[in-house]
């Protein structure tokens, strides 16, 4: 069995590989659209905290495309 000199990553893979500056970067990015639109951490939350959150907010998950084929997909 050959030994490769250097590992054979897919290209488009590789594509998807980032520096942990870059990835600094990125999260003092996202942190600073964060503050910008008042996104705040919450390490609580749940999914179904989120859900009955968006209720309150009068949106229905039924009327959206999206979410209708989500729960179709759930309930198969």
């Amino acid at each position: 069995m050959a030994v490769l000199e250097k590992p054979v990553v897919n290209p488009k893979a590789e594509a998807l590989l980032i520096s942990p500056e870059a990835m600094e970067d990125l999260r003092a990015m996202a942190a600073r659209q964060f503050e910008e639109y008042g996104i705040e951490y919450d390490p609580s939350m749940t999914p179904e905290k989120l859900h009955a959150m968006m209720r309150s907010a009068g949106i229905r998950p039924e009327e959206n495309f999206l979410s209708r084929g989500i729960i179709a997909a759930r309930e198969e």
